[in-house]
């Protein structure tokens, strides 16, 4: 593909669900993502069950970002405009957007929305990979680290925070909880204290912060 095609895939909208949110898209989205390992699995019947309710909730995932790109003031031609004008802006723009799918946290989707706009709007010569970098992060961050994260900000860092964390998650086995204190801190969000608890870094409360707010 030249980059006049590329280009021209762009601005017609070609590969954005998250920023189509009709049923189409999500049906194509849906069908370029499933294999043919569903039928094998669960039978043939089960396919058009599957399919329809994973084209449900990508559509659903889609229409929200939509809307919360939208109160940021960015359009899909808006986006499209600015892709087509920086064309290194796309690799983020494809990243942020298939994230907001994947997730099912509604306040991610509003700090990923948050982050797309801040890049895609400031006019300064703004340096692209620390937001590539953020969004790194968020790819690795979701409900149960999310979770994790709060309980830490409530919780005293003391030797006996992660069972006090682990007291408040009944049915949750320890070692889970291990490996999300794990993502938080190689993600910078959370240090290990002196005490032998975590506490929040400052990225990690400002991320917080974020994902605290109100969104549309």
């Amino acid at each position: 593909m030249t980059e006049k095609d590329r280009l021209a895939r762009v601005k017609s909208g070609a590969g954005t669900i998250g920023l189509v949110g009709t049923e189409a898209a999500a049906a194509a989205f849906v069908a370029g993502t499933l294999t043919n390992g569903i039928g094998l699995v669960l039978g043939a019947a089960a396919v058009p069950i599957v399919t329809a309710s994973l084209e449900a909730l990508v559509e659903g995932r889609s229409k929200s970002f939509q809307r919360k790109l939208e109160a940021h003031g960015l359009s899909p031609e808006l986006i499209a405009e600015k892709v087509s004008q920086h064309p290194a802006l796309a690799d983020l723009v494809s990243a942020t957007i298939n994230e907001a799918i994947r997730t099912d946290s509604d306040a991610k989707r509003a700090l990923l929305a948050s982050i797309l706009a801040g890049a895609l709007l400031d006019d300064t010569s703004r340096e692209l990979g620390f937001d590539r970098r953020v969004i790194s992060c968020l790819q690795r961050v979701d409900a149960a680290e999310i979770l994790i994260l709060s309980l830490v900000a409530k919780s005293a860092s003391t030797q006996g925070q992660l069972d006090e964390m682990r007291a408040g998650l009944g049915g949750v086995e320890p070692d889970v909880i291990d490996t999300v204190t794990a993502v938080l801190v190689s993600e910078g969000l959370v240090s290990g204290a002196i005490d032998g608890g975590f506490r929040l870094t400052g990225f990690g409360r400002r991320i917080l912060s974020e994902l605290n707010k109100p969104n549309v």
